[in-house]
């Protein structure tokens, strides 16, 4: 009896292995699922359906991790979907430009995420601190938004992956507390920024006078990363 048990509790232990392995993650599922609920008007993620698997390809904009079977991309550019975000927390990439979403933005829901991609919304208020918990972050774009506040250099120096920071045509208004970077691919142009440019960043405008030099209208393009307040095409 005790070898017939024993055989019996290694059944269940392996089949409850595979289906773990042949489903994603229950969580995933529902945040998925609540995501199109409070975004989606438009009917544009019918291909999501609770019935079916989302890691199966069928789901658009959702990729899998093969092996962990956790969601770690969405990608959904002009789709017209609206509200806020919901948690995805195994997310590694993340692109919902062109889209019509709002409300704060809340970093903590995407610990893991690498590339950051939320341009053309309408994002509003303050760049969170908790930005500074995203430590494998290289790439984020958050221009043509309303966020407002000062940009936080002081916790953005923290993600020593960092490479790309663009928050071009917002409303912010300084630097913070600016000592260095790393940054490759900057741009802060169109928003209400004043004070003076920070040492650290002067070697972007030193590229761009050279990228400029000898063109026509070279002054106006080599302060095009920094440009003061200014009509804004949102």
């Amino acid at each position: 009896m005790l070898q017939n048990y024993t055989l019996l509790s290694t059944f269940f232990f392996f089949t409850l292995f595979y289906l773990s392995l042949s489903n994603p993650t229950p969580n995933d599922t529902l945040a998925l699922i609540a995501f199109k609920a409070s975004l989606d008007r438009s009917n544009s993620l019918a291909s999501w359906s609770q019935s079916t698997d989302p890691c199966a390809g069928s789901w658009l904009g959702v990729t899998c991790d093969p092996k962990t079977r956790r969601v770690t991309k969405l990608v959904l550019k002009n789709l017209n979907l609206t509200g806020p975000i919901q948690p995805l927390t195994a997310l590694d990439r993340l692109s919902l430009n062109h889209n019509l979403l709002s409300s704060s933005l809340n970093f903590s829901s995407w610990p893991h995420v690498n590339h950051l991609y939320l341009s053309h919304n309408n994002f509003t208020g303050a760049i969170p601190a908790a930005i500074s918990g995203l430590r494998k972050l290289r790439r984020i774009d958050l221009s043509h938004n309303q966020l407002s506040g000062e940009i936080p250099f002081a916790k953005l120096t923290r993600l020593s992956k960092l490479l790309t920071l663009r928050l071009e045509f917002n409303s912010l208004t300084g630097f913070g507390d600016a000592s260095s970077a790393l940054f490759t691919d900057f741009n802060v142009s169109d928003n209400d920024l004043a004070g003076k440019i920070p040492r650290f960043l002067e070697k972007f405008v030193r590229r761009r006078l050279r990228e400029t030099r000898g063109s026509a209208g070279s002054r106006c393009q080599t302060t095009a990363l920094f440009r003061w307040p200014s009509s804004r095409r949102h």
